[in-house]
């Protein structure tokens, strides 16, 4: 499955802003994707100087997206062709730091996503990892939903 492609297709997050490079593994309710972080991207270049780390907050969006692409892409299995779709995140529900990501990182980003007593609401845990060490681990609320078209 070419999942590069499909991150393009169905995510509304473009670069600067994608933190996605591609898709490991999808199964039930779990996902694992990864990203490469490197020296040159826009989002370290004011942090910090002379010793760029990777935001915080960064952390918490990589954990969106892939879960986001996890619903996008079970929508568009099933749907078989353009979806479209209104998300956003609802709520950080906690979220620990444990250790920063340097530049030239290979961060995999590992997510559950299981839905609520909510029409429309997700509860998403999720990892980060570097060289299988957790780097942060929380848990958030999205919300998303297809509709029929924009």
């Amino acid at each position: 499955m070419n999942y590069k492609y499909l991150i393009d297709k169905l995510l509304k997050q473009k670069h600067p802003f994608l933190f996605l490079d591609d898709i490991l593994k999808i199964e039930d309710n779990k996902i694992l994707s990864i990203f490469y972080l490197n020296k040159n991207e826009n989002i370290l270049k004011g942090h910090f100087e002379n010793n760029p780390i990777l935001p915080g907050v960064i952390m918490i969006e990589m954990i969106s997206q892939t879960a986001l692409f996890f619903m996008t892409y079970n929508l568009y299995k099933k749907e078989q062709k353009d979806i479209f779709y209104d998300a956003l995140l609802s709520k950080v529900n906690y979220f620990s730091y444990k250790n920063a990501i340097f530049p030239e990182a290979l961060i995999k980003i590992d997510v559950k996503v299981e839905e609520t007593l909510l029409e429309n609401f997700y509860t998403v845990k999720g990892k980060i990892l570097v060289d299988d060490k957790i780097k942060g681990l929380g848990e958030v609320t999205l919300y998303f939903k297809g509709k029929e078209n924009e």
